[in-house]
């Protein structure tokens, strides 16, 4: 099965760092694509993706620092699940996970086809 994960947007751990600037109280429907939720230390983002078989998903990340990094995903096939799910996980925010991993120094070219790839300066 082929899985795309969607594009990385701002609030992706990767690209920008976890930041309070991408952190919103609740995820919505017209901020999804920028920003991320906190939930019990735990930081969550969407993105839209596909699979070989369903060609619309909508991927929930979760990163979190409980003393060991752990990254993991979940899909749903509307943003509304997505949306309720992230928001749902707990009503305190926590503190922010400290930052093992990215932002990846250079670029990151991705395709639908392609596996990530970092370009190094």
């Amino acid at each position: 099965m082929v899985t795309y994960l969607g594009w990385v947007g701002p609030q992706d751990p990767d690209h920008n760092g976890i930041k309070w600037s991408n952190i919103a109280p609740k995820l919505k429907p017209d901020n999804w694509q920028e920003k991320a939720v906190l939930r019990d230390s735990q930081y969550l983002w969407i993105t839209e993706g596909s699979t070989s078989s369903i060609k619309k998903l909508f991927w929930v990340h979760i990163y979190a620092d409980d003393g060991e990094v752990s990254i993991d995903r979940r899909h749903f096939l509307t943003l509304e699940e997505a949306i309720d799910w992230a928001n749902g996980l707990s009503d305190k925010q926590g503190k922010l996970p400290s930052l093992k991993v990215g932002p990846l120094q250079g670029w990151i070219i991705t395709t639908r086809n392609n596996p990530r790839k970092r370009k190094e300066k």
